[in-house]
């Protein structure tokens, strides 16, 4: 029995006898329960925290050299605030997010990763470049077909993606892009993202192109240093069938290096022009791009090259330098301790030894003396040294000049 319902009134009897009485229904009232949404948001504000420490971390080079991806749980009603809040404290950084999942997502690249990346468009625009013949009416459509770096690009249900690099011609979002997978598990990831640009665009993304490399620690790139590595590429397509269902369309991986090298090097990838941009008047697809597996490995190789340099990268200094910012910002706080304030009227009337009208203005006495306690007594013996240097480079330049 619910402690919240109502007890009805005995009804009076005709008999002189009272009713009997029924036994009394306890009345509980339960103590009101804390919001549920009081322990969710501590948590929320916790991994925020995590988030906030780790960009602070990284910004600071404590991550340096790290190559693995870092996921943490944000809400879809957070991910304005924390995306404003990387903005303002300039953090430059690719990140994933999966709305549904609430799955926050920052990448980490690596030397090996960024070179294919680099050189992959590359290698795509030049085929682009091939493709075009003297006069041909297509030719516009291939010379505005470009790579479009790594653009944010927004999905159905609040979730977002950075692809590795984008095609088009203009659309947007872009019809063509790819993810290289080198920490990450592309032969298990690669589906669920393609599905996630394809339907989170409504068909917009027409193809996705996936690489996904064999990873290898610092430690087994020096044990393997000359053996390549496994590489293999996936490609998914945006199929529309009858009654407006839309499906993607996968084909098998496909290797193009192992350990021994380049597999089946005159083997040609299978995208065409239609993969890369659209079109309603032409038909894109005869347009074959030609990437074959010798290419795909050429840029492997060079990605591999890369990654070597930076691993056995010794930084050394053979120049002493001399920075001029310090010199700059102490002149700045000599000539002034409340630069705000500092218009052009007020600067006239320091230099004039007088104090400026404007009742708001500090006098040019007290910016003075404010100078001084933060620069010091040696504050006149530093602007000295300061013009004497100036001085003598002023006659080196000009000794110079005479030669």
């Amino acid at each position: 029995m619910s402690g919240n319902r109502q007890l009805s009134s005995p009804r009076l009897s005709s008999t002189s006898s009272p009713p009997p009485l029924a036994p009394p229904t306890p009345c509980t009232v339960e103590p009101p329960s804390p919001p549920k949404s009081s322990p969710s948001n501590s948590a929320r504000e916790e991994e925020l925290q995590k988030i906030r420490n780790y960009l602070q971390e990284r910004a600071e080079g404590k991550w340096f050299g790290e190559e693995r991806n870092h996921r943490f749980t944000v809400s879809p009603e957070h991910l304005s605030a924390l995306q404003n809040e990387i903005l303002l404290n300039n953090h430059k950084i690719y990140y994933r997010y999966h709305a549904e999942q609430k799955d926050f997502e920052i990448m980490t690249a690596s030397p090996v990763h960024e070179e294919f990346k680099g050189l992959l468009a590359v290698l795509i625009r030049g085929k682009l470049d091939l493709l075009m013949v003297d006069d041909h009416k297509d030719n516009e459509i291939m010379r505005a077909t470009n790579y479009k770096g790594s653009p944010l690009i927004p999905l159905q249900g609040h979730s977002e993606r950075c692809p590795d690099l984008a095609f088009d011609s203009g659309e947007d979002p872009p019809t063509f892009v790819a993810e290289i997978a080198h920490s990450q598990k592309g032969e298990t990831d690669f589906a669920m993202i393609a599905e996630q640009y394809i339907s989170g665009t409504d068909g917009a993304i027409k193809t996705m192109l996936g690489i996904n490399m064999e990873y290898r620690t610092p430690e087994k790139r020096k044990e393997l240093a000359g053996q390549p590595r496994k590489v293999s590429y996936q490609i998914f397509h945006c199929h529309i069938k009858r009654h407006n269902r839309m499906e993607v369309i996968r084909e098998e991986p496909r290797f193009f290096q192992d350990a021994e090298g380049v597999v089946d090097p005159d083997t040609k990838v299978p995208l065409t022009l239609a993969d890369l941009t659209q079109s309603d008047d032409l038909d894109l697809s005869v347009f074959n791009l030609d990437i074959t597996h010798r290419d795909l490995s050429d840029v492997m190789e060079a990605a591999e090259a890369k990654q070597a340099r930076v691993d056995n990268r010794v930084v050394t200094s053979k120049f002493t330098f001399v920075s001029k910012l310090k010199r700059t910002s102490e002149k700045n706080t000599k000539e002034s301790s409340s630069p705000e304030l500092d218009d052009d009227k007020t600067s006239n009337y320091r230099r004039a030894g007088k104090t400026p009208l404007s009742g708001g203005a500090s006098s040019a006495t007290a910016r003075e003396t404010r100078a001084s306690v933060k620069t010091g007594d040696g504050g006149k013996n530093k602007r000295a040294e300061d013009e004497a240097d100036d001085a003598g480079s002023r006659r080196s330049k000009r000794n110079k000049g005479g030669k």
